[in-house]
């Protein structure tokens, strides 16, 4: 699966700019993307989220991230957000990586994460497909694209 993921921005001043990013796929499917903070202590599942629960991509087409029912205004600290967009053909579950939805932005447990990861590699942040229990057989294909935005303190 070809994911394609593009910040309308690589610098957002802290306090004043809001993240802004394309996706797209080659494929249909469900889109998800996690954020990594610039603190280095916080990872995000930051859609879909609470706000905005259809993560349904059509194939070829652009999703303009975040929509109107959400925002991501640069909050600091000055250094730099790892984005991960992530499309599958099927919906993913993320509980083994660490997911707590306690809020309207979902975290992961860092220990978790780390835990999960050194079990099964990188992999692990992409989660497991989620097929019905009717399926034959469950696609646990996915494609995945990263980018990276910097946050600096706003210009007097």
């Amino acid at each position: 699966i070809e994911v394609r993921a593009r910040p309308s921005a690589t610098t957002l001043a802290i306090d004043r700019d809001e993240l802004r990013f394309e996706l797209s796929s080659n494929r249909a499917g469900y889109a998800y993307v996690l954020l990594a903070g610039t603190d280095d202590k916080h990872l995000w599942l930051l859609f879909p989220n609470a706000n905005d629960a259809d993560n349904r991509i059509a194939a070829g087409q652009s999703l303009l991230l975040p929509r109107a029912s959400w925002r991501v205004l640069a909050g600091g600290p000055p250094g730099t957000n790892r984005v991960l967009a992530i499309v599958s053909p099927h919906p993913r579950d993320f509980s083994g990586a660490g997911l707590k939805r306690e809020a309207a932005m979902a975290e992961f447990a860092l220990a978790t994460v780390a835990a999960a990861v050194d079990a099964s590699g990188i992999q692990a942040l992409a989660g497991r497909a989620v097929c019905e229990p009717a399926a034959a057989s469950c696609d646990q294909s996915f494609g995945a694209a990263l980018f990276e935005v910097n946050e600096i303190e706003a210009p007097k």
